[in-house]
């Protein structure tokens, strides 16, 4: 769902020139699920870039205008960047502990000045102008998985192994159903399991109370999440729920998300794995637009008592084990 890239301070630095920009401009935008790898972590990378952008270029000024077009550009990348913990330190060249990097939790891409025959994930910009640019600069279409625990899991892992903050947002969640419960299981597994490339990162569930008949109420949900959630949570984690109410005229609570500040995901059917039995089934999953991200991001993180009612919670939910 997303494909990030390491990207070369020495190339990053010289992204001050429109020309040298402009094929990332157009390659990294929103829409192409493309982004960007500040490794290591932010600040170490930001200054590696800063040095490499004034060794070039050492009677640069803070007014100089090459210099304003990068920092305005790097203040643009940080907002939607994967930003990796330090690794490798005995390796004194970027793309040296990159390649290590790579070899242990693999990077879609290495964006580099530098070429590696032997790592066909790194790619020079040369290589893009190529009558065949490399196969690690394309971008899989959006998949369709088997509605399986695994399945889903599997299909949003990129996602969810680099992202510092999730919101499962689920209407429909029952916690008092396994299929409900094994998805998320399997989600959170790889959500902090071994295959993570940032730190600790958060998790919330956001579901809805109904309005059909006999459906339990917002604490009644809330409860059952108490008795059911701890049993699925990892070791040591815990998941914020919140059960929201649908306001009359307002915005109708029903479709699913993952939703991260690197990307959203919405599912056809649902986060639920199919019944047992049912194995024949798969879904839909899209990768949301910046404009439809921004949105829901709006909707079910950042403002939602300005579009929904909290029926319940949030609740803290920590593990049983």
């Amino acid at each position: 769902m997303i494909y990030e890239f390491a990207l070369d301070p020495e190339l990053v630095a010289r992204w001050h020139d429109p020309r040298e920009w402009a094929i990332f401009r157009e390659g990294f935008a929103p829409e192409t699920g493309r982004v960007g790898s500040a490794y290591p972590r932010k600040p170490k990378w930001r200054k590696a870039v800063v040095k490499a952008f004034h060794d070039a270029m050492p009677a640069a000024t803070g007014d100089s205008q090459s210099w304003r077009r990068l920092e305005v550009l790097l203040d643009k990348l940080a907002e939607r960047m994967v930003e990796r913990e330090s690794s490798h330190p005995e390796l004194p060249k970027w793309l040296d502990r990159a390649v290590a990097e790579h070899r242990e939790r693999p990077f879609h891409g290495i964006l580099s000045i530098g070429e590696a025959n032997s790592v066909p994930a790194v790619i020079t910009p040369d290589m893009l102008f190529s009558e065949r640019p490399p196969a690690a600069w394309a971008v899989p279409p959006n998949p369709a998985p088997p509605r399986t625990a695994q399945g889903l899991a599997q299909a949003v892992a990129p996602l969810l192994n680099r992202c510092g903050e999730v919101i499962f947002v689920d209407p429909w969640f029952d916690p008092g159903k396994p299929r409900f419960l094994s998805s998320l299981q399997a989600m959170l597994g790889v959500l902090w399991g071994p295959g993570r490339c940032v730190g600790a990162p958060s998790a919330q569930l956001v579901l809805a109370e109904s309005d059909r008949p006999n459906a339990p109420n917002a604490a009644c949900l809330l409860g059952r999440c108490l008795e059911k959630l701890p049993r699925i949570l990892p070791r040591g984690q815990s998941v914020l729920v919140t059960v929201l109410r649908q306001r009359s005229g307002g915005e109708k609570v029903h479709n699913r998300y993952i939703l991260t500040k690197l990307a959203g995901v919405s599912f056809g059917v649902g986060l639920d794995s199919a019944d047992d039995g049912d194995t024949g089934q798969s879904d839909d999953l899209c990768r949301l637009s910046s404009e439809q991200l921004n949105k829901r991001w709006g909707q079910y993180v950042s403002a939602r008592t300005s579009w929904f009612d909290v029926a319940a919670g949030p609740l803290e939910i920590l593990s049983a084990r």
